[in-house]
C-alpha cells in the first residue's frame, strides 16, 4: 500500500513533469527506462506497453525501443550522446549545403 507521503511526492512530481522542457521529460524517462530494465524490475515488453499508452503522439513502442533507452541510459551515466560543437558542425553544414549558396539541391 502507498503511503501519503510518497503519493504526495508522486503527485508533485507528475505535475513538476507537466511544466517542465521536452528534454526534462525524455531524459527522465530514459533513466526511469534504464533501472526498470538494468533493476530487472520490468520486462522490456510491459515498459513499451507503458510507453505506448502514454503517448501523447499515439506512437508505438516495442522491445528494441525500450532497449535503445537501456542503452542511451547507460551511455549518458558517462558523457552525452551528441555534444554542441557536433550539433553546431552538423547545422553550420545543413546551413551551408541544404538551404544556403552553396546549396547541392539547387545545382
Amino acid at each position: 500500500m502507498t503511503s501519503i507521503p510518497d503519493k504526495i511526492s508522486a503527485q508533485v512530481i507528475d505535475t513538476f513533469e507537466k511544466v517542465a522542457s521536452p528534454a526534462s521529460r525524455a531524459g527522465v524517462t530514459v533513466e526511469r527506462v534504464g533501472k526498470l530494465i538494468e533493476g530487472d524490475i520490468s520486462s522490456p515488453s510491459i515498459v513499451a506497453q507503458i510507453i505506448s499508452e502514454r503517448s501523447s503522439n499515439g506512437f508505438t513502442y516495442d522491445e528494441s525501443d525500450v532497449e535503445t533507452m537501456r542503452k542511451l541510459h547507460l551511455d549518458s551515466k558517462t558523457t552525452v550522446g551528441i555534444t554542441v560543437k557536433q550539433v553546431n558542425a552538423l547545422t553550420k553544414d545543413y546551413e551551408d549545403y541544404v538551404i544556403g549558396d552553396n546549396c547541392v539541391l539547387s545545382h
